[in-house]
């Protein structure tokens, strides 16, 4: 069997990663962390998206608006100081470091929210979770008052003596 000859600038492996750099569509910084949706957190080379009302321009992957802080935050109990994380990022190629410590990471997905001020904030629901999450919530308040009512008697018996 012959081998396929390989397209310029495409790995034997047919393997592609985008080179690292100031216009990589990641940005600079990528935060791989386990999770069943295969989702990473990362920098990204459009500052200005940050600005926007409405950003759910990806597709579930999320972007972080401080990742050089969150890098330094993470690393430091690695001895890494802010400025060996800025010389990493900035000598452009990809280094993977593993977390000596694993760090949980919570994702929430919001649509209503109180603020500082205590006003009630709403946003559209773009990825339509807000229908599972209330189904869910009935069947739960269903089932709930489905549970026997347990009445406990206390009975104090008072001893001779």
């Amino acid at each position: 069997m012959a081998a396929l000859p390989s397209a310029a600038g495409i790995p034997p492996t047919g393997q592609l990663q985008q080179a690292p750099g100031p216009g990589n569509s990641l940005g600079r910084v990528k935060l791989d962390f386990d999770n069943p949706f295969g989702v990473y957190l990362h920098d990204t080379p459009s500052k200005a998206a940050f600005a926007r009302p409405q950003r759910t321009l990806s597709h579930g992957c999320m972007r972080m608006e401080k990742p050089r802080e969150m890098v330094a935050l993470l690393l430091a109990p690695q001895g890494w100081s802010a400025a060996q994380v800025d010389k990493a990022i900035e000598a452009g190629s990809t280094q993977r470091v593993r977390l000596a410590q694993p760090t949980p990471v919570f994702v929430t997905y919001q649509t209503a929210w109180v603020d500082a001020d205590g006003r009630v904030n709403f946003v559209p629901d773009v990825y339509g979770w807000d229908a599972a999450l209330a189904a869910a919530l009935d069947r739960r308040a269903a089932l709930a008052s489905l549970e026997p009512q347990l009445e406990i008697e206390c009975a104090l018996v008072a001893g001779e003596g």
